[in-house]
Parts: structure tokens; sequence; C-alpha cells
């Protein structure tokens, strides 16, 4: 293959990445190995027996307080005639604690809140995890097609170094450009082993995050040179994203905690019912008490006052996440645009370098040029290739980050149970 159709292939993006037909092996897409991070995650079980854990505390919550049953005997001993026990009197007593202010229905509404919080925990968490994956995959894909573009390189090199050795033979070229045609071919050589050992690392960070510790798979590369027509459009941030949802839920859980404590300064009274024994005459009476704590000191003025606090902390936070957001989702957009229009430049540019590389073996045939002018746009090419693989890299890792503001992978998961 000539080396302007090797650079045409490299600008449109036929890079083999490891897949052979010897491997008989599937490659692993980005969906299925974002799949497979997301079944082996133990965070991701963690965070769903948090929920469980918020679903029991809303039963507890919406629990009345225990009634007491008591016993009381009086006079069962003492002095003069109460030192015998035919004056025993015995109450037998049911007193109930009557909770006022809507403790009950408060309680039940922040367990609520809580409970919501962790379903969104949950989400967030996945999506957190999705995205990592979707990074490591995208890497580890760059990071093959860095290795196959050097492997190209050394190839077009040392067949460069060859032509040249033919051409000393004959008398026509000097030894000390066959020599440095050698150095260059060695540091091509070199480069694409170290290129190699970085590609074997990226694909163990992937599988080490489903808890693999082999390399022996292949990627499926389809995706990372398959740029749209046009860039997508992307106006703005959605308000109804799962981090903002997740920081309005946080908002409104404080607020259900001023009512909760404001609830709680309300004083509850006990409410007491019993019967009562007198040994001496045999008869049975009935009782009935009523207390209520005096709100003299403890109006729980302390907690409300800090409870309130808490939501005005939470309603500034949730407004700096959201322009937290915001400004990332803009950064995102802009990375994914300049690396879009670099790999379009590009792609332009090896194809005229690579004319130039055809031009310059055909004068130096005809004696017209030196190898340094064809070793001088081989290296262009080489250069070119390393920066559009770079900027495809930064493209697809821009794509990911607005993917994960978007929660596009949400849905997609949420259909596999996971």
């Amino acid at each position: 293959m000539k080396l302007k159709q090797v650079a045409l292939a490299a600008a449109c993006g036929l890079w083999s990445i490891g897949v052979s037909a010897e491997d008989g092996q599937s490659p692993l897409t980005r969906v299925a190995a974002i799949a497979r991070v997301l079944n082996a995650a133990p965070a991701l079980e963690a965070a769903k027996a948090a929920v469980e854990a918020r679903n029991a505390l809303v039963d507890q919550a919406g629990t009345r307080p225990n009634p007491h049953i008591g016993l009381e005997v009086e006079n069962f001993t003492g002095t003069g005639p109460y030192t015998e026990l035919d004056r025993v009197e015995a109450t037998a007593s049911y007193s109930q604690l009557i909770e006022r202010g809507g403790k009950r229905a408060r309680r039940v509404a922040v367990s609520e809140e809580d409970k919501r919080i962790a379903a969104a925990e949950l989400r967030v968490r996945r999506l957190d995890l999705a995205y990592e994956a979707e990074r490591a995959f995208i890497e580890a894909v760059a990071a093959t097609a860095r290795h196959d573009a050097l492997v190209r390189q050394a190839s077009v090199l040392a067949g460069t170094e060859r032509l040249l050795a033919e051409r000393a033979s004959a008398g026509r070229e000097s030894d000390l450009a066959v020599s440095q045609a050698r150095i260059r071919t060695l540091r091509a050589e070199n480069a694409m082993k170290e290129a190699a050992l970085k590609a074997e690392t990226a694909k163990l960070l992937l599988a080490g995050l489903w808890g693999g510790a082999d390399a022996g798979f292949v990627l499926e590369p389809g995706f990372f040179a398959a740029l749209p027509a046009a860039l997508p459009s992307l106006a703005a941030l959605s308000a109804d994203t799962p981090d903002m949802v997740l920081w309005r839920l946080r908002e409104d859980r404080q607020s259900a905690m001023v009512a909760l404590e404001q609830a709680r300064g309300v004083q509850d009274p006990t409410v007491r019912l019993g019967l009562r024994y007198l040994q001496d005459s045999g008869e049975v009476a009935a009782v009935a008490g009523i207390s209520i704590p005096f709100a003299l000191y403890d109006t729980n003025r302390g907690n409300i006052a800090r409870a309130k606090s808490d939501l005005n902390q939470s309603r500034f936070e949730t407004l700096e996440m959201e322009r937290r957001l915001n400004a990332r989702f803009l950064l995102e957009r802009q990375h994914m645009a300049s690396a879009f229009v670099e790999a379009g430049q590009l792609r332009k540019s090896i194809a005229e370098v690579a004319r130039t590389v055809d031009l310059a073996r055909a004068q130096v045939a005809k004696g017209a040029a030196s190898h340094l002018d064809v070793f001088a746009a081989e290296q262009l090419v080489a250069d070119f290739e390393g920066q559009l693989i770079d900027a495809l890299a930064a493209y697809h890792m821009a794509r990911a980050g607005l993917a994960r503001l978007n929660a596009e992978h949400d849905s997609a998961f949420d259909a596999q149970g996971n």
C-alpha cells in the first residue's frame, strides 16, 4: 500500500484497534463495557441497599409512641396500722403519649425525602460509573490507535530504509543516508513498543473497573473515527438533570426538617387511665390523669433555628451546583466543538501531506530531491496522525462528559435493570 493510501486510511479513521480475524472473539463495544462495569460495581449494590434502608425508615417514622402499662402498690408496709397487708392499695394503669403538631406526619415527610435522596444518589452514582467506564474505554481505543499509527510509521520508515539501502548498493545513495534511515526506523520501533505497553495498560485499567485482570480482549473501534457530518446542536443544560434533581431533593429535605423541628416544639400530653383496688373495703375505683410538659425552658428554638440555617445553606449550595454544572456543560461543549473542527482540519492536512510524500518519493527516484525531504514529509504525516487521534479522543471525551451531564445513558441502562 502506498503511503498516500495509508495516510488516507488513517484520515478516514480505518484503524484495526487490535481486531484481527485470528482473534476469533467478538469485539467489546462501548455500551457492553459500560454494562460490565455497572453489573460488577459493589458501589451500586451499596447504594441499592441504602434505598432499601430508607424504605424501612419510612415505615419506622410512621409508628406511634408505645403505650405504658404500670402497676403501683401503696401502703404495703409501714408502721402502726400499715404493718399488715390489709391496707394495701394497688393501681393498674395504661398511659399513652399523644403527639401534637403533626410530628408523625413530619417525621414521615423527612423519611420520604431521605428515600427519594437515596434513589437519586443511586442514579447519580450509576451515571458516574458509566462515565468513568466510557472514559476508560475511549482512552483504551485511543491508546491502541496511537500504537497502530506508530506500527504504520515504523513500517513506512523500514520501507524507506530498504529503498535507500538498495540505492546505496547501486552507488546512488550514501551509506550515511542509510544509517540515518536506520536510526529513524529504530526510533519509530521504540516508540511503537512504548505505545504497545500504554495500550495494554489502558485496557487493563478498563478491565479493572469490572474486576478483570486480563487485557486479552479486543475493542470495537467503529465509533472512534465516525464523527457526525455536523456538530450536534446543544443549546443548554437541562434543568432536570439527575445532579440538579438530587440537590433540589436535599433542599426539600431541609425544608421538611424545619417543619419537623417546629412540630417538636409543640408539647405532647400524656393521658393515663387505670383501676385502683382498695383492699380495706374490697372496692375498685377508676383513676384518670393527664400531664403535659410546661414549656418554660425548652421550646426547641435552637433546633428550629439550626434547621432554618441548614435550609438556607442548602438553597445556596443548590444555586452554586447549578452554576458549576452549567459552567462544566459550556466547557465540555466548547471542547467538543474545538476537537471536532481540529479533527476535520487534520484529516485534510493528512491528505495533503500524503500527496507531498508521494511527490518527494518520485523526485528522489529522479535524483531531484534528497531522502531528507521524504523523511520530513513522512514525519509530518506521523505527527498529523498522532494529533488526529488526540483530537478524536478529546471529542469523544467531551461528548462523554455531555452525555454524563444530560444523563443520556440513564434510560438505556434502566431498561437493562442496572
